[in-house]
């Protein structure tokens, strides 16, 4: 016996330029319909709005892509940690910081 697990974490979408409730509620019809479950507080149809979508904060009337404070403190916190050990430091911190830097990519 087996199960199939299927995880969505974030899925963002747009409708278009103009607030359109009867088209937002079909495609979260559609999506309930295979099964998926949306969290209430995630389900947002303002069209001026600051939403947390896949670790980012998109800023819908600025249209802009900010990183999230924790992130950047986490950014940070691993940069310092670098520096301060800049004469012997670890790989793996080294390769941390990268991995930091490019997964913040897209606001950048």
């Amino acid at each position: 016996m087996f199960a199939l697990i299927v995880y969505v974490d974030d899925f963002g979408g747009s409708v278009g330029q103009h607030r359109d409730r009867d088209r937002v509620d079909s495609i979260l019809d559609l999506i309930c319909s295979f099964g998926g479950v949306l969290a209430p507080d995630k389900v947002i149809d303002s069209m001026d709005c600051d939403i947390k979508l896949l670790g980012f904060i998109l800023n819908t009337h600025a249209t802009t892509i900010n990183v999230p404070d924790g992130r950047r403190a986490k950014l940070q916190a691993t940069a310092r940690t670098v520096w301060q050990n800049r004469t012997c430091v670890l790989v793996r911190t080294v390769c941390q910081l990268a991995g930091q830097f490019m997964s913040m990519q897209l606001a950048f």
